[in-house]
């Protein structure tokens, strides 16, 4: 099975139909949403199945990140006790709009209102940036939605990995 990597650039401004960036109220996952305090996992999630600490590293140096596992969700948190990471491979979670694992890239499109993803290759992960200034947020141009699509032998590509990440100042 074969995996292309595509990547869709974002366009500053407020999203509209036919857009390359999402609405800075898609970055929710679980109840969680990006950015929040590690406080706020804890109220809606309650006690991770499994946690580890690791780091990460950026343009600051490296520092702590607390790895939460929960049945249908990975969280990291970061700088500051901060959300920078959510992942799910579980079809059980959406994105607000209703994206969710198991949808084809055209469903994921429409659902997102992208331009570009409809004619990328027919394995792909995109990347998608938060639209800015879009009213609904504060995140800057380091946060980003990936997509990851594969198709099993014969079949279309179908959505396995949701992930919404941070690694901003």
């Amino acid at each position: 099975m074969a995996i292309a990597t595509a990547a869709v650039v974002c366009r500053i401004g407020a999203q509209i139909s036919d857009s390359t960036c999402v609405p800075q109220s898609e970055f929710v996952l679980g109840r969680v949403r990006l950015d929040a305090p590690a406080a706020d996992v804890n109220d809606s999630l309650g006690k991770p199945h499994r946690q580890r600490r690791s780091s990460s590293e950026d343009d600051g140096g490296q520092y702590e990140l607390l790895q939460l596992s929960y049945v249908n969700l990975n969280v990291d948190i970061g700088r500051g006790g901060r959300v920078e990471r959510l992942a799910t491979t579980s079809s059980a979670l959406a994105l607000p709009s209703g994206v969710h694992v198991g949808m084809n890239l055209r469903e994921v499109a429409q659902r997102l209102h992208l331009s570009h993803a409809a004619s990328q290759p027919r394995d792909e992960k995109l990347w998608l940036g938060a639209c800015l200034g879009d009213g609904l947020g504060d995140y800057g141009p380091e946060t980003s939605l990936h997509l990851l699509f594969r198709a099993a032998p014969g079949g279309e590509p179908r959505l396995v990995e949701i992930e919404l990440s941070n690694h901003g100042p």
